[in-house]
């Protein structure tokens, strides 16, 4: 994420945690080179950039988000899991 990338003041436990997952998919990727020849398993980080959740509540960026029609964290996950099970089939 955006966060994860670049950090903001105030933001160190936020900011560290989606690093160390896109460190954490990174790395693994890595290892699965060796360990998975035929690539039968696969690592993703998805960033899914601004999302509406319940972190945003009584912010500006909640404000933001509703009047840019930004879907919601239950939107958003009902539409990217699918979207990552489709993948197998293609």
């Amino acid at each position: 994420s955006w966060a994860g990338e670049n950090g903001y003041a105030g933001g160190s436990p936020y900011c560290s945690s989606k690093h160390g997952i896109e460190g954490l998919t990174k790395c693994l990727a890595k290892e699965l080179i060796d360990l998975n020849p035929e690539n039968k398993i696969l690592t993703c980080c998805l960033s899914p950039g601004f999302v509406n959740t319940e972190m945003l509540k009584g912010s500006f960026a909640e404000t933001c988000a509703k009047q840019q029609n930004i879907e919601n964290g239950d939107e958003w996950a009902e539409k990217t899991c699918q979207w990552i099970l489709d993948l197998n089939n293609k």
